[in-house]
């Protein structure tokens, strides 16, 4: 039953985190900086609630009210369909010098006066629980002549406008190198709520977040959750790893490929005549969240690397074959599984297979506790897959992910600069990234994936052959030379250098930032 005092946002966690969404006749802002994609959000946010039949203005400045409806289709949300209830005040045209055909229109975008006039005459048609949105509270600081504490001021007016009627009013903020108190008061000052909408990485951004910054109707929680914009789509809150592990032959690779084909997601595993040897990988989207899925190798050498495998998972997915189980392998994966501390799952694979024992059998002879969920199903079903991964996420919303880590980033900027180097990642020995300055066309969660596994993989041969602790290793790929280095007991350094020069000073400065990285670490 849709609750007609709180407006969704249409990002699930976000609401979670607001109590269901804004309730009316309160204001929310979001802030970001340049390539964050903090639009998107005031976007999604109407689409929605034109969905659930409520009447939403959205005030186009940086762009025609053509080019406003191209960019909702883009994500695939056709306004079109809500033209009844939805209206598109136009501040753009005029500043261009043309004419506008919009019912709404600012006469003269450089002016705080004229906008006040037509924003005003919006509020005072405002119903209880009609929505005024800002796509670019910033390009009135940008347009308007009469300066930035002027804007805000004329902003606080309308806020307080529109509540007397039960209005709610969004706005996008992006923050372009003002006066930082000016900022301060914007963030701080201007709305009920603010949620901030950052991404990680400086010169290139590979990968978001957002955090409610301040509310005074709900309790803010204690860290962000990252998030990835699709197309369409739109915003889906990520999980950058769920690891899929489990005995040789349970069905792991079949799980994470049923789980690739659930939303036509990337699927890619290392076999040799049918057996996984290094690792799957496949990307899923599934009901507003995107995650990435790493299944490991089941062969008995592989097990001593699980933890490695397991660091900066989010949750596990443990399977095991019900109808012909290895228990002592599957009892050896559960005991370090649970030393990792998330949430995790039991599936009790191949239920169609002759003599397969139920998830009470598997539970049973496991001794798996009563407050982990055991499920039999069939991986090469989409929907049992889907219900598998729908109840690990329930357990892991209460469990959201750690911080953005940015203190990698000054590291990553020197090496890159070094003669011969052409890209620079951290990763955690899990595969996620830290830090990274990579070329376009290169897929930043692909390389730390692959750049995990390969180490991982070597250390665990180099110790099977009594070969010692494996320093580095040197991958020729085309015409780049891939060096991955252990920079401490969680992270890895990843260089892409040119084969053609003398790798020598590229390792020697490589070494430096794994120092670097190590002392980081040690104070932080």
């Amino acid at each position: 039953m849709i609750n007609r005092n709180v407006k969704k946002t249409g990002i699930p966690t976000l609401d979670d985190c607001l109590m269901g969404g804004i309730p009316i006749g309160k204001t929310l802002l979001f802030y970001g900086r340049p390539l964050a994609e903090s639009d998107v959000f005031v976007m999604q946010m109407v689409y929605t609630n034109l969905a659930d039949d409520e009447i939403c203005y959205y005030v186009t400045s940086g762009y025609s009210p053509d080019v406003a409806r191209a960019a909702f289709k883009e994500y695939g949300w056709d306004t079109s369909k809500y033209s009844k209830r939805f209206e598109v005040v136009d501040a753009y045209s005029p500043l261009v010098g043309a004419s506008s055909s919009e019912r709404f229109s600012v006469k003269d975008p450089e002016s705080i006066e004229s906008y006040d006039e037509a924003i005003s005459s919006i509020i005072d048609m405002l119903s209880p629980g009609d929505m005024l949105t800002f796509s670019s509270l910033s390009a009135l600081f940008d347009q308007c002549s009469c300066g930035g504490e002027a804007v805000l001021r004329h902003a606080r007016k309308w806020n307080k406008m529109a509540v007397l009627r039960g209005g709610i009013v969004v706005y996008n903020f992006v923050d372009r190198g003002y006066d930082p108190m000016l900022v301060e008061h914007v963030k701080n000052g201007l709305c009920n709520a603010t949620v901030q909408v950052g991404g990680l990485g400086e010169d290139m951004i590979y990968g978001h977040y957002f955090k409610p910054y301040s509310c005074d109707w709900a309790r803010l929680p204690e860290r962000p959750t990252l998030f990835k914009v699709t197309r369409p789509g739109g915003i889906t809150v990520h999980i950058p790893k769920i690891l899929v592990t489990g005995p040789q032959g349970s069905g792991k690779s079949t799980f994470v490929r049923t789980a690739a084909a659930l939303s036509a997601g990337k699927y890619v595993s290392v076999d040799r005549m049918g057996t996984t040897i290094a690792g799957d990988h496949a990307q899923v989207t599934i009901k507003g969240f995107s995650m990435d899925l790493f299944g490991t190798p089941g062969q008995k050498p592989f097990i001593p690397t699980l933890k490695a495998f397991a660091v900066d998972a989010m949750g596990i997915v443990v399977i095991v074959d019900s109808a012909d189980p290895d228990f002592d392998t599957a009892a050896e994966i559960l005991s370090t599984v649970r030393q990792e501390r998330v949430p995790y799952i039991v599936v009790a694979n191949k239920q169609d297979a002759a003599g397969a024992g139920d998830a009470d059998y598997i539970r049973g002879e496991l001794d798996v506790p009563g407050d982990v969920p055991v499920m039999g199903i069939c991986a090469s079903n989409g929907q049992e897959v889907q219900r598998t991964l729908e109840t690990l996420i329930g357990m892991m919303v209460e469990c959201p992910s750690s911080s953005p880590n940015e203190k990698f980033d000054v590291v990553i900027s020197d090496l890159k600069r070094v003669q011969g180097v052409r890209a620079a990642a951290i990763v955690s020995r899990g595969g996620i990234l830290k830090s990274a300055d990579v070329p376009g066309g290169v897929q930043g969660e692909g390389l730390a994936f692959a750049a995990s596994t390969i180490l991982n993989t070597a250390e665990a041969a180099a110790e099977n052959l009594g070969e010692g602790k494996l320093g580095r290793l040197v991958v020729d790929i085309d015409e780049r030379r891939l060096l991955v280095m252990g920079a401490d007991e969680r992270n890895l350094l990843v260089v892409l250098a040119d084969q053609g020069g003398n790798i020598g000073p590229v390792i020697v400065e490589a070494e430096e930032a794994v120092k670097r990285i190590k002392d980081l670490q040690k104070n932080s």
